[in-house]
C-alpha cells in the first residue's frame, strides 16, 4: 500500500502531459493537482501580473472551465480596449503596454479584441492605433476618400464629409462637417494653381467632386512635382531670412516697420505712449465690428526671447490705463515662462513673434518683392472627356 502511494506521489509532477480527461480525474479524486512541472506550465498558461504571488501554488484549471472564463472576460476586456484607444493618442497607443494578464503564448481575449477588423473596414492593423484615425485637415480628408473612387468618377460633398466622419478623418458631426468641406474643395482649385501646383480636386457639377487626372507621362508629373517643392524650398528660406532681418533691425526701424504692418492689419493710427527698458508702447483703435477695441501694443525689437515678465508688464498696463485688449509684438520668440503666463487669466492678449511677423510681411507684400509666373499644366481630364465622347 505504501509502494502505491509512494508511486503516485513520484508520478504526481507528470500530470501536465495528461490529456484533460485524465487530468479532470485526478483532480476530482486527490483534490490536489500541484508538482514542479505543473508549476512551469501554470506561469506559461496563465501569466499573471508581475510580482502577484497570490496565485502561487494554485492548481491549473480545467481547460473547459478556463474556455468559459475567457468567454465571460472577453465582453470587459473589449470595452477596456475601446476606452483605451479613444483617450490614448495615436503615438502612445503604439507603445502603451498590454493589461496584466492579457500577454503570454496562448493568446488571451484581449488580443483577440486586437485582431479584430476596425469599423473603418481598413483590415487588421499591426498596432492598436489604426493611421486612418489620424485627424487631417478637410481637403486632404476629402482627397483620401475620393481615392476610393473610379478615375473621373465624383462623389457629393456630403457622402464624402460622411464617409471622413465615419472613418476618422476629421471631427465634427456629418451634417455640420459637410459644410466646411464644401468651402475647403470650392477653394482648392484655385489656392493650388496660385501656388504654382496643380489642382488635386475637380468639380463635377451639383455638388459633385472627382479626383483630377494625372498625366500618364512619368516625365511630366516629375517636373511638377520638382517645380512644386522647389517653391516651397524657397518660401520657407524667405520667411526664415525675412525673421533674421527683422531681429536685426535697430529700435527705431523695428518701430517703423510694425506701424505699416498694424495699418495693414486693420488698427488706426498707434499714438506713442513711453519706452521701458527696450520696450516701445503704443495706442491704437482696433476695428471690431460697429465698436472698435481698444489696444495696447509693445514692441520688443531684437532677437532675444521675451520672458515672463514682458507678458505682466503689458497686463498691468492694459490694468492701468483701462485698455480692452494687448498686443505683444516682438522679433524673437516666448521663453516657456513667458508661454505659462500668456495661459493665465488676464486681459486678452496677442502675440506676434518672429515667425508670425514674418507671414505677415509676405502676406502685405512688406519687405518682399512678388513675382507672377505662368505655369501650365497638361489637362489630362480635357483629353479624357474628348476620349469618351
Amino acid at each position: 500500500m505504501e509502494d502505491h502511494e509512494a508511486g503516485e506521489a513520484s508520478e504526481e509532477p507528470k500530470t501536465g502531459s495528461l490529456s484533460p480527461e485524465a487530468r479532470a480525474a485526478a483532480l476530482a479524486e486527490s483534490g490536489v493537482l500541484e508538482g514542479d512541472g505543473d508549476e512551469s506550465d501554470a506561469e506559461e498558461r496563465d501569466e499573471g501580473p508581475i510580482g502577484d504571488d497570490s496565485d502561487a501554488g494554485a492548481a491549473p484549471k480545467d481547460e473547459s472551465v478556463e474556455h468559459d472564463e475567457q468567454a465571460e472576460a472577453k465582453p470587459e476586456d473589449e470595452s477596456d480596449r475601446g476606452r483605451y484607444e479613444t483617450l490614448a493618442s495615436p503615438g502612445e497607443a503604439a507603445t502603451k503596454p498590454e493589461r496584466p494578464g492579457a500577454s503570454g503564448p496562448a493568446p488571451g481575449p484581449s488580443e483577440g479584441a486586437a485582431q479584430a477588423p476596425s469599423p473603418a473596414g481598413e483590415g487588421v492593423p499591426e498596432a492598436p492605433a489604426p493611421q486612418g484615425r489620424k485627424i487631417t485637415s478637410p481637403i486632404d480628408a476629402a482627397i483620401e476618400v475620393l481615392k476610393g473612387q473610379a478615375p473621373g468618377r465624383g462623389l457629393h460633398v456630403r457622402q464624402i464629409a460622411d464617409a471622413a466622419v465615419r472613418r476618422r478623418l476629421i471631427h465634427g458631426e456629418p451634417n455640420e462637417a459637410w459644410r466646411v468641406m464644401r468651402a475647403a474643395l470650392a477653394a482648392e482649385g484655385k489656392e493650388r494653381l496660385r501656388a504654382g501646383q496643380r489642382p488635386r480636386v475637380r468639380p463635377a457639377g451639383s455638388g459633385l467632386y472627382a479626383l483630377a487626372r494625372r498625366p500618364a507621362d512619368s516625365d511630366l508629373e516629375r517636373a511638377e512635382f520638382v517645380l512644386g517643392e522647389a517653391r516651397r524650398a524657397l518660401r520657407e528660406r524667405t520667411l526664415a531670412a525675412l525673421e533674421q532681418r527683422l531681429a536685426d533691425l535697430s529700435p527705431a526701424a523695428f518701430e517703423a516697420v510694425t506701424r505699416v504692418l498694424l495699418q495693414r492689419e486693420g488698427f488706426g493710427p498707434a499714438t506713442f505712449v513711453k519706452r521701458v527698458e527696450g520696450t516701445i508702447y503704443l495706442e491704437a483703435l482696433r476695428g471690431r465690428g460697429f465698436r472698435p477695441s481698444r489696444c495696447l501694443i509693445a514692441l520688443r525689437p531684437g532677437a532675444a526671447a521675451a520672458g515672463r515678465r514682458a507678458l505682466g508688464e503689458l497686463r498691468a498696463g492694459i490694468r492701468a490705463r483701462n485698455q480692452d485688449e494687448g498686443v505683444l509684438m516682438l522679433a524673437g520668440r516666448l521663453a516657456d515662462d513667458a508661454i505659462a503666463e500668456w495661459k493665465q487669466s488676464g486681459a486678452p492678449v496677442e502675440v506676434v513673434d518672429g515667425p508670425a511677423m514674418a507671414e505677415t510681411c509676405v502676406r502685405h507684400g512688406i519687405g518682399v518683392i512678388g513675382a507672377v509666373v505662368n505655369v501650365e499644366f497638361v489637362d489630362a481630364d480635357f483629353f479624357a472627356e474628348i476620349s469618351e465622347g
